[in-house]
């Protein structure tokens, strides 16, 4: 009923009824509204949605770069520290101490030391 009530009144509505509050119903006045654009409205507007994308998706790409370098910055920083958890351990530091000086856990001290 809703669906036949609106397809019959659509152009009469101003602002949605609250009975249509609804993300469908929301999306289909949206694009009730874009359909009555002038040419040159229509033109603005597939240019603005245009650029929206190309900025998402500038975002998402500084985003997933950021990470992989932070990745590979990280794997790079727990090489270091792993050499200085071994180095520790050759000297016959504690796994404690060795936990302390590093931020490594005492699992991953342990798992290097089994290395040696």
């Amino acid at each position: 009923d809703k669906w036949m009530y609106l397809l019959l009144h659509i152009h009469e509505m101003e602002d949605i009824p609250s009975k249509f509050n609804d993300p469908l119903f929301t999306r289909l006045f949206m694009l009730a509204e874009i359909s009555k654009f002038t040419p040159e409205e229509k033109k603005q507007y597939d240019k603005s949605t245009e650029n929206m994308g190309d900025y998402l998706n500038t975002i998402t790409t500084a985003v997933e770069d950021a990470k992989a370098v932070g990745k590979a910055e990280g794997k790079a920083e727990g090489v270091e520290l792993a050499k200085v958890a071994i180095n520790m351990l050759k000297d016959g530091a504690a796994i404690d101490q060795i936990c302390k000086e590093t931020g490594l856990t005492e699992a991953q001290v342990a798992d290097l030391q089994t290395l040696l």
